[in-house]
């Protein structure tokens, strides 16, 4: 008897279990779904591209538009499937996904953006849905490059002594440092030629940069402050003669519209013979003098070496237009000259001269040992002579630091309620798996004419050496933020010193930010997550804005950084793991930075 009660208990609740299953089971399919992604690559003829040249990149599921799930799309395993991908939000409303692709850690692009990958650009298609899955298309843009051509004219100096060449001085050209032609200066010529038609471009649209040199006795090439020695044949016996070499880079002729379809550029070679006082004007014209001075920072003038650097670049403008430049340094006296300038134009309308230190920002000059200098111009004389003046400034970078300088600039300016902006810099060594470490925060202000600096490390805990950083401003989205009501477009043009960020209120369909960050690593702000991790979500304390705007913060608070947890719906084991609730030591490329965020003040 009990054995029947068993049976019938048995087949009573296998007749309740098949009632449920099939509920739970279509609730169960309802809730969660796979999601497969197709990658492909075609060149710009249409035709599939090469496995060897397709790169390797990161491809991002996006859930509301926050990043949901990323895996690595290689040339061998180009394809994906998302799994376990929720349809429904708690409310039963549902999530809206998207697919975006990232290279090399840089920004998010998405459908009909373009990547940049090595210099090559890349149109981005991405097309479906959840039930057919995503495809992305990349297709190569073929880049035009303008047919532009410049005329670049070389015009030869000799002071203390004009030697006899019967042959010339042969004279080469250097397009991006590759010789592509040579000639010869001659006295019957007045020691002046013209290389023409020289294209402007590359075929990826990028300006070709020249420089000129000339060949002495030895056969050799010698460059700007290098010594050339010179046989001259004014005697039965050739003399040897030494000279000291300065030569301008290539600038444009006064007047010149740079857009023209045809520019004029003209470089002067200055043969000093050594030994030779400065060369008297010739006509109406007249010899401009620069001289660099040297002050640490408490005001005392440095009169012998060691010097603060090995060298600078002057740069003279004539009525605002470069005219070329002149590097000084110790072995110059810090002094050079500008030989024969006109004083009057053709109308007799009086040139005005000026002058102005290469490389600095405002009135700041950063050298190459990251130190900053004040920059002061005094006219000694009308116009013929000028001093440069540094002073280095006081509290500047420690020996393992490195000053970096971020200037804002607009098309136009946005209503006055927005008074600062907030710029996360970041670093990255030369490892291979390195990323983009998050090394501080600046505030821009406008009190301070949108010009501030921060400094940063050279190396990270481990003693890596940051070889790039890397700029963000802080609430930028695909390359677009909103400031006052207004939406602006973003340009980064990073340099040695730091970066200027444009903000362009000319935003075109489709554009993808210039910036080479899209979510970075901000290494301090995974140190809170296992005190917030049982916690109510809507409960966590948000961090807030420093009291000290230019005080940089230590929170990563950049809007399109991982949420906590995020890291664990990661996929692929090449993508680094920063939740802090692993147990795995993470690789010298994820070494912390630290709480102690570099010091950052604005320039005065």
């Amino acid at each position: 008897m009990k054995l029947r009660k068993k049976i019938g208990l048995l087949v009573l609740f296998s007749m309740l279990l098949s009632l449920v299953t099939p509920w739970q089971a279509e609730v169960a399919e309802a809730a969660q779904i796979q999601v497969p992604v197709y990658v492909t690559w075609t060149n710009a003829d249409g035709s599939p591209m090469a496995p060897a040249d397709i790169p390797t990149v990161d491809i991002t599921l996006l859930q509301d538009h926050n990043d949901f799930v990323t895996y690595q799309s290689t040339p061998a395993n180009p394809n994906h499937v998302f799994n376990n991908v929720e349809l429904v939000r708690p409310d039963g409303t549902s999530y809206d996904y998207q697919v975006v692709e990232t290279y090399n850690g840089g920004v998010q692009v998405g459908h009909d953006g373009t990547l940049l990958v090595d210099g090559k650009n890349y149109r981005v298609f991405v097309t479906g849905d959840l039930d057919n899955g995503f495809k992305v298309n990349n297709v190569l843009q073929t880049p035009v490059a303008p047919n532009k051509t410049v005329d670049i004219t070389v015009v030869k100096n000799w002071v203390g002594q004009t030697p006899n060449l019967p042959n010339g001085l042969n004279i080469k050209l250097y397009r991006d440092g590759t010789e592509v032609n040579a000639f010869s200066l001659v006295a019957g010529s007045q020691w002046t030629a013209t290389f023409s038609n020289q294209p402007r471009y590359d075929n990826l649209g990028h300006e070709y940069t020249y420089t000129v040199k000339e060949v002495d006795k030895t056969g050799n090439p010698i460059g700007h402050g290098g010594v050339a020695v010179i046989s001259d044949d004014a005697t039965p016996v050739a003399t040897d003669i030494t000279y000291d070499v300065a030569i301008s880079e290539p600038a444009l002729d006064a007047g010149q519209d740079p857009n023209a379809t045809v520019v004029r550029k003209h470089a002067t070679i200055t043969n000093t013979k050594q030994g030779t006082n400065p060369q008297p004007p010739i006509g109406n014209t007249k010899t401009i003098t620069v001289e660099k001075i040297w002050k640490d920072a408490n005001g005392t003038t440095i009169t012998a070496a060691p010097y603060p650097e090995a060298s600078v670049t002057i740069e003279l403008l004539q009525n605002g237009q470069s005219l070329g430049t002149v590097e000084v340094n110790q072995a110059t006296n810090w002094r050079g000259y500008f030989y024969n300038m006109p004083i009057r134009d053709a109308a007799g309308v009086i040139y005005d001269y000026s002058v102005r230190e290469v490389g600095a920002v405002g009135s700041v000059y950063t050298g190459a040992r990251s130190v900053s200098y004040e920059v002061t111009l005094r006219e000694v004389e009308a116009e013929s002579f000028f001093e440069v003046i540094n002073k280095k400034q006081a509290g500047g970078p420690q020996a393992d630091q490195k000053r970096l300088y971020i200037q804002k600039t607009w098309t136009v300016e946005p209503s006055a309620d927005v008074e600062n902006i907030r710029v996360e810099v970041y670093g990255k060594t030369n490892q291979p798996v390195a990323v983009p470490i998050l090394l501080g925060e600046v505030y821009v202000k406008r009190t301070d004419k949108w010009l501030a600096y921060v400094d940063v490390p050279l190396k990270n805990a481990a003693g890596e050496e940051y070889v790039t950083y890397s700029y963000k401003e802080v609430n930028e989205v695909n390359g677009e933020i909103i400031l006052g009501g207004k939406t602006y477009q973003v340009r980064l043009n990073p340099n040695p010193n730091g970066v200027t960020i444009l903000n362009d209120d000319k935003v075109p369909t489709g554009y993808t930010s210039s910036s080479t960050l899209g979510p970075q690593v901000d290494e301090n702000k995974d140190k809170d997550k296992n005190k917030d991790k049982d916690k109510d979500p809507s409960t966590i304390d948000q961090p807030k804005t420093p009291e000290n705007p230019t005080t940089p913060s230590d929170q990563g608070k950049s809007n399109d950084q991982a949420k906590p947890g995020d890291s664990d719906k990661t996929e692929g084991k090449d993508k680094p793991d920063l939740s802090k609730d692993k147990a795995s030591k993470p690789s010298p490329t994820e070494v912390k930075v630290g709480k102690a965020v570099p010091k950052t003040g604005l320039v005065r």
